[in-house]
């Protein structure tokens, strides 16, 4: 009994960090170039070199500050994804939707988010089996996701990914590992 509640308060845990921080769409230095330093910024004909200093440091002040909102703004939780690939579209649904390759990746994300729904349901009816499955698939499919990420050239390095997916992936690794710890039922133990 005991193993069966903590199992569902791992299954429950994961709704909870799908709301952290799951993966920045943009990378560093793509950010950076957004808000490139300007050279303009000091006038030609200064008058002094303590006023230069002083709008040089603004200005810098001003690109750190315009770095971290733009972090993030291109930061999104899992729901977050989901929200920005499915529900704000304001494209029809035709063959070019399956020509984007994050399309693709978003789907997987999706398919996690029906298979998390899935296991809660499931561990209440005490299908253990079906739960250690859909772990199986949560992971692969956690793992195609990001290949995808990468290969439609959202994911440039390793600094996009945010905690939110670690903890999503070590969760399903425990709500794997609960399963298997619970006693399978069989035509005997009924």
């Amino acid at each position: 009994m005991k193993n069966i509640f903590t199992l569902r308060t791992l299954i429950l845990l994961s709704f909870l960090l799908f709301c952290l921080p799951f993966l920045r769409t943009c990378s560093n230095s793509s950010i950076e170039s957004l808000n490139p330093v300007m050279s303009e910024v000091l006038p030609q004909n200064s008058i002094s070199k303590a006023s230069n200093g002083k709008l040089l440091q603004k200005t810098l002040d001003d690109r750190k500050e315009n770095i971290e909102v733009s972090k993030e703004n291109f930061t999104y939780s899992f729901y977050g994804l989901l929200d920005l690939g499915f529900v704000n579209k304001d494209t029809k649904l035709d063959s070019s939707v399956f020509s984007d390759q994050s399309f693709y990746a978003l789907l997987s994300l999706l398919l996690i988010l029906i298979s998390t729904i899935c296991m809660l349901v499931f561990s209440f009816f005490k299908r253990v089996q079906l739960i250690e499955i859909l772990g199986i698939l949560n992971i692969f499919f956690l793992i195609i996701s990001m290949i995808l990420f990468y290969i439609s050239d959202i994911l440039k390095d390793l600094e996009q990914i945010k905690i939110g997916f670690y903890l999503v992936l070590i969760n399903t690794v425990l709500i794997i590992f609960s399963a298997f710890k619970i006693p399978k039922l069989t035509t005997s133990n009924v």
